[in-house]
């Protein structure tokens, strides 16, 4: 479900597998404004790996925050074709958001993934 520009919701309760969340999409980012990439509900310990596709029109920021805006991971820096882990998002931490700002705007692709520990 996509809700307006950078902002995009989607949740992994599926019917065969809970605990995993494997999502590709494109989310339009302006440059140096925090915007939503993808929100998910964890039930169990997770890492969350986001990538900065290649062909993106540059690098990015991630961080991960709880459904209340509450900082749940740092800052990182994603450089265009890359891979970041957030180790042991805590199971307790309710729906968390994945937002990201851009080093330039427009559209930018992501593969967002988790793997409960």
């Amino acid at each position: 479900m996509i809700l307006g520009i950078g902002h995009t919701m989607y949740y992994s309760f599926q019917k065969d597998d809970i605990t995993t969340l494997d999502w590709n999409g494109t989310t339009y980012l302006q440059e140096d404004e925090w915007g939503s990439i993808i929100a998910d509900n964890n039930i169990f310990n997770v890492d969350i790996k986001v990538t900065n596709k290649e062909g993106n029109p540059g690098s990015i920021v991630v961080m991960i925050v709880g459904e209340k805006g509450n900082k749940i991971e740092d800052e990182i820096t994603v450089g265009v074709g890359t891979t970041v882990t957030f180790s042991n998002l805590p199971w307790n931490s309710g729906t968390y958001v994945v937002m990201a700002k851009a080093s330039v705007s427009g559209s930018h692709e992501f593969h967002v993934t988790s793997e409960s520990k």
